[in-house]
């Protein structure tokens, strides 16, 4: 995607994978309840209180240390089960 930046073209993705439209995106845009819930940089948009509001789960969001982006944790999925991949 970086290349396609650097040609001034933009790319518009359906992630569902909130780290990698963290990791990947300049916007994003989160929906919910059939609305944009909220639009903007990662770290405007992906916040506890959106996650809250759009999934219905308590998440901690904590930068990821080489980019700084903001990342959420996989110990839950979207729906607020937990992760099957995830280990005790």
């Amino acid at each position: 995607m970086g290349e396609l930046r650097t040609q001034g073209k933009t790319v518009v993705a359906v992630l569902h994978d909130l780290n990698q439209a963290s990791r990947y995106c300049d916007q994003l845009v989160g929906n919910g309840k059939r609305t944009c819930m909220a639009q903007g940089t990662p770290e405007e948009v992906m916040t506890p209180g959106l996650l809250r509001t759009v999934f219905s789960v308590e998440a901690e969001i904590h930068p990821e240390p080489v980019s700084g982006r903001p990342m959420w944790p996989n110990e839950v999925d979207c729906t607020g089960r937990k992760n099957q991949t995830t280990t005790e």
